[in-house]
C-alpha cells in the first residue's frame, strides 16, 4: 500500500524484521530488490521501541514516520503530516486518523484520563463512523498513537528516542510527553488516514500493567488528566485480631508507602475513591496501640468510632481510615458485618472485604470494579 499510494516522492522505507518465523525473511528479501528497501533482522524479538530506534538509528530522512506492520495506507497519507509539519516549526510529532476495516475510528487523537492508573491513554472516539465530525478536524493532543507516528528527527534525537524500557506499550505516549517538555506540539491530522487491524503481534498485551506503571511513575505530578472518570465510592473492610504487623503490611500496599511515612501513590492503589474501614476485633491492647502508633506516624487520616455509634442515616464518605474497636471478638462474619454496616451509612457504592493478611496490587481494586462497571473506560 505505500508503494501504491505514497504521492510524495522523497521517502525511503526502513523494514526492521524482529525475528520473524514465518517466511517474512524470505518476502523482505524480494522487496529489497524491487523497491530498494532497508531491512534489519533482529536475531531476537527486541520489542516495539528498540526496533523502532534501530530503523530511527539508519534512517536518512528529516522526519521520521513510524508505522505498524498491520497497516495500509491511503492516498496522501503521508503528505497530508508533512504539510501540518512545515507549517510550525514547534510542531514535532504528528499522528494519523486511523480507521479500523469496517471504517469505524480507531484512533483521532489519544487523551489522557485518570483512571485506572493516574495517567491512563486512551483513544478518543473510538468505535464512531469515520465521519464523526470531531474526528475530522486537526488538533492539538498531549499524544497520540506510535501506530502511524510522524516526528522531526532532530527532536528525537533530542529526546533520546524511545524509551526501551517499555515493553510493547505507552512507549509512543511517553515519547510524545517528552517533546512536550520541551515546548513541542503534539497535532492529530485528520487527513492522513490509515487502516489499523490493530494489535495482532504476538504477545501485545503481555506487560500492559507494567508499562502503565512505568509511565505513571515517571510522569505522574508533570502530566495533567484531560478527562476525569466519576468513580463509584468503595469502602475496603479489614479484619484485625491480634495481627497489627499483618494489618500494617496491608495498609502499606494499598497507600504506597516505603517504610513507615513516605505515602507514594504511584506505588499504591491506582483508585482515588476508597476508604478503609478497619475493624478490630478485641485484640490485645499492645496490638491496637501498635496499630495506632503505626498510623499517626504514617500520617494517615485516621477516624476511630465506636460500634455502638454506627446509625443508620447516611454520613460523609471521606478518604481516610476509618478504625473501629469492637468490646468482643465477633469473629469473621460479625466483624466484617460491623464494617459492612459502616460502609453503607458512609454511602458507599461497593464494599470490598480484604483480609489483612494480603498485599495489593496497583491495579487489583480497579479490577474488581470494572468487572461491574467496564463502560468507564470509554471517556
Amino acid at each position: 500500500s505505500i508503494i501504491e499510494k505514497t504521492k510524495y516522492p522523497l521517502y525511503e522505507v526502513v523494514v526492521v524484521d524482529n525475528a520473524s518465523t514465518d517466511g517474512t525473511c524470505q518476502g523482505l528479501e524480494e522487496l529489497r530488490r524491487r523497491y530498494g528497501i532497508l531491512v534489519v533482522r533482529n536475531a531476537l524479538n527486541l520489542g516495539f521501541a528498540k526496533a523502532c530506534n534501530q530503523g530511527a538509528a539508519i534512517a536518512k530522512g528529516r522526519y521520521l514516520v513510524f508505522l505498524n506492520n498491520d497497516t495500509v495506507v491511503t492516498d496522501n497519507w503521508l503528505g497530508s503530516m508533512i504539510e501540518v509539519m512545515v507549517k510550525d516549526s514547534k510542531v514535532a510529532i504528528v499522528g494519523a486518523k486511523l480507521l479500523y476495516p469496517n471504517d469505524t475510528l480507531q484512533h483521532a487523537g489519544v487523551v489522557i484520563c485518570d483512571a485506572p492508573a493516574p495517567i491512563t491513554p486512551g483513544h478518543i472516539y473510538r468505535g464512531k463512523p469515520s465521519d464523526f465530525g470531531p474526528a475530522n478536524l486537526d488538533r492539538e493532543y498531549q499524544a497520540v498513537t506510535g501506530a502511524c507516528m510522524m516526528v522531526r528527527r532532530e527532536v528525537f534525537d533530542r529526546v533520546g528516542g524511545f524509551d526501551e524500557g517499555y515493553v510493547n506499550d505507552c512507549e509512543d505516549v511517553d515519547l510524545c510527553f517528552k517533546v512536550r517538555l520541551l515546548g513541542y506540539r503534539v497535532i492529530y491530522s485528520h487527513k492522513s488516514v490509515v487502516y489499523h487491524y490493530e494489535s495482532i503481534s504476538e504477545g501485545r498485551f503481555k506487560h500492559t500493567m507494567d508499562n502503565l506503571r512505568r509511565l505513571n511513575r515517571k510522569w505522574i505530578g508533570t502530566i495533567q488528566p484531560d478527562f476525569h472518570h466519576p468513580l463509584p465510592k468503595v469502602s475496603i473492610v479489614i479484619l484485625n485480631y491480634n495481627g497489627a504487623a499483618d494489618t500494617i503490611e496491608c495498609l502499606k500496599s494499598m497507600y504506597g508507602l516505603q517504610g513507615d511515612r513516605t505515602i507514594n501513590f504511584v506505588e499504591g492503589l491506582y483508585y482515588s475513591s476508597f476508604q478503609v474501614i478497619v475493624v478490630d476485633n478485641n485484640s490485645r491492647e499492645n496490638d491496637r496501640n501498635v496499630l495506632l502508633e503505626w498510623m499517626g506516624k504514617a500520617n494517615l487520616t485516621l477516624h476511630a468510632i465506636d460500634p455502638g455509634s454506627i446509625r443508620s442515616q447516611k454520613q460523609a464518605f471521606r478518604q481516610e481510615i476509618v478504625l473501629i474497636s469492637c468490646s468482643e471478638n465477633l469473629g469473621f462474619s460479625g466483624g466484617c458485618n460491623v464494617g459492612i454496616r459502616h460502609a453503607l451509612t458512609c454511602g458507599a457504592d461497593f464494599v470490598w472485604l480484604l483480609n489483612n493478611d494480603t498485599i495489593t496490587d496497583s491495579f487489583s481494586l480497579w479490577s474488581n470494579i470494572l468487572f461491574f462497571m467496564k463502560e468507564i473506560l470509554n471517556p
